[in-house]
């Protein structure tokens, strides 16, 4: 979410990588505290979990009642003093609309003398930790969990050129659609089903867990199928390469997976792109 939030004078981070087998014990330990502060569940989110190491460990915690802004800000603030209470006041950090850990890794305690090992760990308030996991579902392996939910997000933009509706997607936050005139007709949610069914995608949310699984039942609807390798010229929205094309600006991984996901006339398009750039 944040990257490496704590640092030391240097520069350098404080927080370490945190290998698969670890993590259930090490989220056991955290659980422990948060229920303290009446925090009842704790869900892993986008890739944490699904490879050998991770960098930090993004969770979902709940349920956090709906609040507005100010609310919202207060509750915050209120559980990162609580948590440093517990963890200390240098090991806890608020940045945006997450709450921040520096925190122990479950058994390496016993490794050596001094300060254990700690992995960060970012804290996203939900009132459905298991909703908002699906929600920023991600992989392992392939594309990135940001590419689903950037298909997903593309999805809605093509529904609101179709309908005249606003569909919006916030991570976390979920869907909202809005009539022409700006009217509230669904009110922002991340229950899965309710997403799907408003995007008119026809399947089931637990089919729905990869940026694969998403493109296939995505292409079912021709409309959507075209504006993912052709854009919509009228309306101004590019191609699915181009939207996503400051997420792979820097990762070519990322942006080979991309093209080759969506297909032959894809990489023949982009193949003449590249020719003309040089050209230029």
């Amino acid at each position: 979410m944040s990257g490496n939030v704590f640092k030391a004078p240097d520069g350098s981070a404080l927080t370490t990588k945190i290998k698969r087998e670890e993590i259930p014990s090490t989220l056991t330990k955290l659980e422990q505290i948060l229920r303290e502060f009446g925090i009842e569940e704790i869900t892993t989110i986008g890739s944490a979990g699904k490879k050998a190491e991770s960098d930090d460990l993004d969770v979902a915690v709940g349920p956090v009642m709906a609040m507005d802004d100010d609310e919202r800000q207060l509750y915050k603030q209120t559980l990162r003093t609580n948590l440093s209470s517990r963890l200390g006041a240098e090991n806890v950090a608020l940045v945006g609309d997450n709450v921040h850990l520096r925190f122990p890794i479950a058994g390496r305690e016993t490794e050596g003398t001094g300060d254990p090992d700690h992995v960060q760990i970012d804290l996203m308030l939900s009132q459905d930790p298991s909703n908002t996991a699906w929600l920023m579902a991600g992989t392992g392996a392939g594309l990135k969990g940001v590419f689903r939910n950037l298909l997903l997000a593309f999805i809605a933009k093509v529904r609101s050129i179709q309908t005249g509706k606003a569909y919006t997607l916030k991570y976390p936050g979920g869907i909202q659609v809005l009539s022409p005139e700006g009217e509230i007709l669904v009110k922002r949610t991340e229950v899965p089903q309710t997403i799907l069914d408003q995007l008119m995608l026809n399947a089931s949310p637990d089919s729905l867990l990869t940026f694969d699984d998403l493109l296939a039942v995505a292409e079912r609807d021709p409309d959507i199928k075209q504006a993912l390798r052709q854009g919509i010229p009228a309306a101004k929205v590019p191609d699915f390469i181009g939207y996503v094309a400051r997420y792979t600006k820097n990762d070519i991984n990322s942006y080979n997976l991309v093209v080759k996901a969506l297909g032959a006339e894809a990489t023949l398009r982009e193949s003449i792109r590249q020719i003309l750039r040089i050209l230029r």
